[in-house]
């Protein structure tokens, strides 16, 4: 594992644990080895643009992977359970932070509606556009 990984690693563990949670929504799925990652503040409230840096030949070159929004800016202690989550991203509310509810706009007209990941963390989300590549190499290996 080479250190963009690490990074990457590391983030998604101190979205999920600690007293500071984070959300995380993944917009696009890395698929080959990161060569580099960016990690960009977006506005004064402390959201994080996750841009990558790959060796797949049919993604771009940079592309963004996803945004960690922590969730005091969602006017949230805890979090809630994952529908309401979900509802909350995709509505708002009036104790939202004024740069979160236009990030949150700007997700949903660029990649379409967030979603449930589908797994158990209740703090991974993933928009409408997101979608799992095959590695065909793989099935090529299990076919075999």
């Amino acid at each position: 594992m080479n250190s963009a990984e690490e990074i990457l690693k590391t983030l998604q563990n101190q979205s999920f644990k600690g007293k500071d949670l984070k959300i995380y929504i993944i917009i696009r799925e890395i698929r080959k080895n990161i060569l580099d990652i960016k990690v960009k503040e977006e506005d004064k409230s402390k959201n994080l643009q996750v841009r990558v840096h790959t060796d797949d030949v049919k993604a771009p070159p940079w592309f963004t992977h996803a945004y960690i929004i922590p969730l005091r800016n969602l006017g949230l202690n805890e979090p809630l359970k994952k529908e309401e989550m979900v509802n909350l991203l995709n509505e708002g509310n009036s104790s939202m932070d004024q740069d979160t509810a236009t990030l949150l706009k700007k997700i949903i007209k660029e990649f379409g509606y967030i979603q449930d990941d589908g797994s158990r963390n209740k703090l991974k989300f993933k928009t409408e556009k997101f979608k799992k590549q095959k590695d065909y190499f793989r099935i090529k290996m299990k076919t075999l």
